[in-house]
């Protein structure tokens, strides 16, 4: 094997008594899809980095469309963890709904950069950029903006063109946070306390019924 080779070659991760070959997959799996992309990433690699064999991925998973939606379930059941707390402000409060929830997402972000990297890849490699349950997070968000505003806490606006230019917002800031702090002369959280509550204010007030 030539001295190359052998720097791709997966190195295969430390083994966890408690982890099951199934998790190991999953998360030998993120990682390399996160590195590689999917279309860089072959099932004998995964099974390679997880120290199992090729057929034992298959027997869990299948085929490799299936694992890489397993990867994104995976990843995106973490994500709707940290949002239980945004999810548990009033129905009505849509202030609280924003702030919370662009506070945990800054959060996961920053511990979830394997994450962040598969949604760049999904883009692209020119794939459907829509995570597994996104169709059913954006039917809640509609629903708590559709309260707030039988509430009369927000105007009439369409909901999911808000939605987009919130996610809009919080992608854009999660990516280049670091290159806004040298503008801004800040950085980690504080820069993101600042960020989260000049888009609360700024949405808030234009959104207010006129």
């Amino acid at each position: 094997m030539s001295d190359e080779a052998r720097r791709d070659r997966p190195t295969p991760e430390r083994l966890r008594p408690s982890d099951s070959a199934r998790d190991r997959v999953l998360r030998a799996a993120q990682a390399l899809f996160s590195e590689r992309g999917f279309r860089g990433t072959s099932v004998r690699a995964v099974a390679q980095q997880a120290a199992v064999s090729v057929g034992c991925v298959q027997h869990h998973f299948g085929t490799k469309a299936a694992l890489e939606r397993a990867v994104m379930e995976r990843a995106e059941a973490v994500f709707l963890e940290r949002q239980t707390s945004a999810f548990a402000t009033d129905d009505a409060d849509f202030a609280g709904l924003l702030r919370e929830g662009m506070r945990n997402y800054f959060a996961w972000a920053r511990d979830h950069p394997e994450v962040m990297r598969l949604g760049a890849w999904l883009i692209l490699e020119g794939r459907d950029p829509r995570w597994p349950g996104e169709a059913r997070q954006d039917a809640e968000l509609v629903r708590r903006l559709m309260a707030a505003r039988g509430a009369g806490e927000i105007r009439e606006v369409d909901p999911l063109l808000l939605l987009t230019v919130v996610g809009m917002l919080m992608n854009g800031w999660a990516v280049f946070q670091a290159q806004h702090g040298l503008r801004l002369g800040d950085g980690g959280d504080a820069l993101d306390a600042r960020f989260v509550e000049f888009v609360v204010d700024l949405l808030g007030n234009g959104l207010r019924p006129r």
